[in-house]
């Protein structure tokens, strides 16, 4: 586990009071319920014990999103914003048709049995309509945390300039050659860019070759890690941000409810 912001606070009971600190993840923190000390009583001590509670979807309740991938797995997203009145009006008259026609005249329910072999066909009929009606796509099933705009641009640098590291290589490049004199003069300007976007001299040779291929791997590996400290500022930041807005809510919320303990 990735040691890196504290947060939950172990006092001692002694005559003499100290503080220690107990480190977690900071990935851990956002998802933390509530924290405390206690009095153990199963064995003697001059120290409070320590309990924490998460929320465990993010830490157990999902596949990860590579395995998702691997399994295929989609989802069906339903385009609303695209729907107009005439799109609404077949919707509704599909879906109405489907309990007139179907249920009402042939539906007989006399116990939980058949009432939930009745809904099992509703539902089937409603969901087969509302393909057939609303606008729709499939889309992989990988759940996606939402990052701010700056975050998501500077992973994107991140991952470009990685994705051209990886194929710069002797045995790739004697292979490719013609293909990355092509590609090159492109890339050297769109590197360029980004290393001027963040104030960094870069020497990028006009054209590549193997004499200069290791000199010029050099160069942008130099970039990346700029990139990638200034990534980790950024991370930080936000989830310093999103801290403070998460324990200023469970405050509140204790403020709220905490009087109606008392009555």
């Amino acid at each position: 586990m990735e040691i890196s912001n504290s947060y939950i606070s172990h006092n001692s009971t002694s005559s003499s009071t100290r503080i220690d600190l107990i480190w977690i993840s900071r990935d851990l923190v956002l998802d933390t319920l509530n924290s405390n000390n206690y009095r153990p009583d199963l064995y003697s001590t001059d120290h409070l014990a320590v309990y924490v509670s998460f929320l465990s979807n993010g830490l157990f309740g999902g596949k990860q999103a590579a395995k998702l991938k691997q399994q295929k797995i989609r989802k069906r997203i339903f385009n609303y914003d695209s729907m107009d009145d005439e799109k609404w009006e077949i919707f509704r008259l599909a879906t109405k048709s489907i309990v007139d026609d179907k249920f009402f005249d042939e539906m007989k329910i006399y116990d939980q049995t058949d009432l939930t072999m009745y809904w099992e066909d509703i539902s089937r009929a409603l969901l087969r309509v509302t393909i057939q009606t609303i606008d729709n796509h499939m889309t992989p099933a990988t759940s996606k945390e939402f990052k701010p705009k700056k975050l998501t641009a500077a992973y994107k640098e991140i991952k470009c300039i990685n994705k051209f590291i990886n194929v710069l290589r002797p045995n790739t490049f004697s292979r490719n050659h013609q293909q990355f004199q092509l590609i090159w003069p492109n890339k050297r300007t769109q590197f360029i860019a980004l290393a001027t976007s963040h104030n960094y001299p870069i020497n990028l040779p006009t054209f590549i070759n193997v004499n200069n291929l290791d000199t010029t791997k050099k160069e942008l590996k130099d970039l990346n890690k700029i990139l990638q400290k200034k990534y980790d500022l950024l991370n930080k930041a936000y989830q310093d941000k999103q801290i403070k807005k998460f324990v200023q809510q469970r405050c509140e919320d204790y403020r709220t409810d905490l009087p109606q303990y008392y009555h």
